[in-house]
């Protein structure tokens, strides 16, 4: 156990950096509320501007609405960057709040650690409140991946040779002073969790052969359609045409959608399934993969890193 001293100056630090990043937190919630409030808006003129120039027959005015309509789709992705960002601070908030809890040892308030109970048999883990409630898994457990959490489980259960237990308290000790490199990982590793889900559907369509691939006609429809209901609605709009073609092809994107839509969902869905994931492996691999280790456990973690499930992983995400 700390001295007192040492547990309220680390709480009187994260309580620093609590404050910091939920006033970022706030300032990016009012943002989001403006770049929302703009998005309808602009979307609300566009439609308006669209319908006014399809009833009148001003092609200059589908063109303003186009226009409008780039810019909400701007806005859009402008929101989900704000909105990333704003999940990030807080989380950050998030880990700082339950490292303040932890160092003061206010379960009751920590998120319950994975309910993971240890063998009935196991010789120690019962008396030394190893996993469970008030637990040392409790305390370490700021933020882990699943199969971090599978590791702190497993390195608490099996006692190591005392080679192993030196270089794991030599890579403590480097990893100690970088808070903002912890917090960072706390984060990546809670957005993973938060992602997490059953990697069964994305499993199975990475093993599964091509479905897409071989059928051109459904590739070349579905750049097709779209194309030709733009291109007879903008000759309509020029004169060239007099009949709105354009909604016969429409028909048809409904009915090939009808026809062939559930399948190509259907395999959306599962190629997608861990996208977020993947991506988040890929930023904690990077990270990692980053830093200048001194201690022999670190490198030998990046260098596997740079191995072949790194190759991988980047390559899926």
């Amino acid at each position: 156990m700390a001295p007192p001293a040492a547990v309220d100056a680390l709480v009187a630090l994260y309580a620093e950096r609590g404050v910091r990043f939920g006033a970022a937190r706030d300032r990016l919630d009012t943002r989001l509320r403006r770049v929302g409030l703009a998005r309808l808006c602009v979307f609300a003129l566009a439609a308006l501007i669209l319908i006014w120039a399809l009833v009148a027959g001003v092609p200059l005015g589908v063109a303003g609405a186009a226009l409008l309509l780039a810019g909400f789709a701007a806005l859009v992705v402008y929101q989900e960057r704000l909105a990333r960002e704003r999940e990030r601070y807080a989380l950050l908030w998030q880990g700082s709040r339950e490292a303040r809890l932890r160092l003061r040892r206010q379960w009751a308030a920590l998120p319950p650690p994975p309910d993971t109970a240890a063998p009935t048999d196991h010789p120690y883990a019962a008396d030394l409140d190893l996993l469970g409630p008030a637990s040392l898994q409790q305390l370490l457990s700021g933020g882990s991946t699943p199969h971090g959490q599978a590791t702190l489980r497993a390195w608490l259960l099996a006692p190591a040779d005392p080679a192993t237990v030196r270089a794991r308290q030599e890579a403590v000790r480097e990893l100690a002073p970088l808070l903002d490199l912890r917090d960072e990982l706390t984060v990546r590793a809670r957005l993973l969790r938060a992602r997490w889900a059953d990697p069964t559907p994305f499993l199975s369509w990475a093993e599964a052969a091509p479905w897409l691939a071989p059928r051109r006609g459904l590739v070349w429809a579905s750049r097709l359609l779209p194309l030709g209901t733009w291109g007879l609605l903008a000759a309509q709009l020029a004169g060239v045409l007099e009949q709105p073609w354009w909604l016969a092809v429409v028909a048809a994107s409904v009915v090939f959608d009808r026809w062939r839509g559930g399948p190509v969902r259907e395999l959306l869905a599962r190629a997608t399934a861990h996208a977020g994931v993947l991506e988040h492996y890929q930023a904690l691999f990077a990270l990692l993969a980053a830093m200048a280790w001194r201690s022999t456990k670190l490198q030998h973690l990046q260098r596997s890193l740079a191995g072949e499930a790194r190759v991988e992983i980047a390559a899926l995400g």
